[in-house]
């Protein structure tokens, strides 16, 4: 799972859509790949995954991903189909804990 979002962190700083169009299962209406990089992509543009810590709550399939500068703190959740994690959702990250 933590891989999964450190794939789909680093997709969002390059702007790549190919990538995480490959690991974006949210669904056609809910979070497609041009609305996330829209969202996020201008707040990650310009860092480096390194700047990422990454802590993942196995229990409720998330995965919070915090900059060292404390300006970026998201939460989202990565369910397993078949044998590979994939993204569905953004989430707070008050539902984190």
């Amino acid at each position: 799972m933590e891989s999964t979002a450190k794939t789909f962190v680093q997709a969002v700083i390059d702007g790549d859509g190919e990538v995480l169009n490959t690991i974006n299962k949210s669904g056609e209406w809910a979070l497609p790949t041009d609305y996330v990089l829209s969202e996020l992509g201008p707040e990650f543009s310009g860092r480096s995954l390194d700047e990422f810590t990454f802590t993942v709550n196995e229990e409720r399939s998330l995965v919070m991903f915090e900059s060292e500068d404390g300006e970026i703190k998201q939460a989202a959740r990565f369910e397993p189909v078949g044998e590979k994690y994939y993204f569905m959702d953004m989430s707070s990250t008050r539902s984190f804990k």
